[in-house]
């Protein structure tokens, strides 16, 4: 498939589930996809999609709480369909479409900008994966309201800032990827976080603490030889301005 997101799609007021990757499709994510009041699964991975991600695509109400998306009319289970979703790892096995997860693939576009705050908003949410885009910024604090959430990967972007540690609260989250990324400052450690490996954040040469080893505390510059000789000399000046200084006064006293 080639061009532009279908915009008929806007019709379908009842569609669930939407796997539109690997195809050739340009131009950037629409916001109206967030209009779909049942839509609760969407794959727009290996495109090439540009431009930021709109503030109203996370405005899904299939997926702004658990009640709303258990709620959600699960039309799909009457067919007789077994498949297993090509993002899905081997952790996670998900074998036939009634047990789907609530979940947003943007993968490997050319996505631009920050990662929405808005993206909070969407707490039945249990799979966010944006890896290999251009996403600049910080990581949403927001994200620590998706309590359902299990799987988070933003490696291969250009975020930056800390990774915060209010993602400690996600007791579910079970992957957690952000190498490759200009993250800097400590790991948060505790929870979840003391079992991700190392992997999961190399790349970034500011991240210290946690798996990677490194300490957090910079080490006390020793004085450079420069510096110690521009002191020599500053206090050779000064020495050598009040001995000539008093040289003056002792004249003009004997005069």
């Amino acid at each position: 498939m080639k061009g532009k997101v279908p915009a008929w799609l806007i019709k379908l007021k009842s569609l669930e589930l939407m796997d539109l990757s690997q195809n050739r499709l340009v131009g950037s994510v629409p916001g109206w996809l967030g209009t779909l009041p049942n839509l609760f699964y969407i794959d727009l991975s290996d495109n090439l999609l540009t431009g930021e991600l709109p503030k109203e695509f996370f405005h899904l109400k299939a997926l702004m709480s658990q009640k709303t998306y258990e709620e959600t009319e699960k039309n799909y289970l009457q067919l007789p369909l077994f498949v297993k979703p090509n993002n899905l790892t081997a952790n996670l096995q998900y074998n036939n479409l009634y047990y789907v997860p609530p979940a947003i693939f943007i993968r490997r576009n050319n996505l631009t900008g920050s990662i929405p705050v808005e993206v909070g908003q969407l707490k039945a949410l249990q799979i966010l994966e944006l890896l290999g885009n251009i996403f600049s910024g910080r990581i949403p604090d927001e994200l620590s309201n998706l309590t359902n959430l299990e799987r988070l990967d933003l490696s291969n972007n250009n975020l930056s800032g800390r990774i915060p540690s209010s993602l400690r609260q996600l007791h579910f989250l079970s992957y957690f990827n952000v190498a490759n990324n200009t993250l800097e400052g400590p790991i948060p450690t505790g929870s979840q976080f003391d079992t991700f490996p190392k992997s999961y954040f190399e790349g970034n040469p500011l991240l210290c603490g946690g798996v990677l080893e490194t300490s957090c505390t910079a080490p006390s510059p020793e004085p450079a030889e420069d510096d110690e000789f521009r002191k020599t000399l500053v206090i050779g000046i000064a020495i050598g301005y009040l001995i000539g200084f008093s040289s003056v006064i002792l004249v003009c006293a004997r005069q």
